[in-house]
């Protein structure tokens, strides 16, 4: 099913955006937030996501990374176009026919 992001948005008066998704023909939105936070001479960005994407995205760690990378390019000011096409949203059933058997045991049983 294809996903995209349809939309990122600043929430007014935090650091946290929103993120509408889309999988097929369902949206979603998110909110995403940012932190700092200081190792030494060196401060850290901790970009953070609403648990329920988690859970959405748990079989579909690509498109973790994609949205993540997208959340970090408008973070950083950059000017982004949406819709953005982040790839194919499979099912967990998809997630585990990809995955190869141990010795004598079967896929998914």
């Amino acid at each position: 099913m294809k996903t995209q992001v349809l939309n990122v948005k600043p929430i007014s008066k935090s650091d946290s955006l929103n993120v509408v998704l889309s999988i097929d023909q369902e949206e979603y939105c998110f909110t995403f937030s940012r932190q700092f936070d200081q190792i030494g001479e060196t401060k850290l960005q901790i970009i953070t996501y609403d648990p329920a994407f988690g859970d959405i995205f748990q079989f579909n760690q690509h498109l973790v990374a994609e949205v993540m990378s997208l959340v970090k390019r408008v973070y950083r000011g950059e000017k982004v176009t949406f819709p953005k096409e982040v790839g194919d949203f499979g099912t967990p059933r998809a997630a585990l026919d990809t995955l190869k058997p141990f010795k004598g045991e079967q896929v998914g049983s």
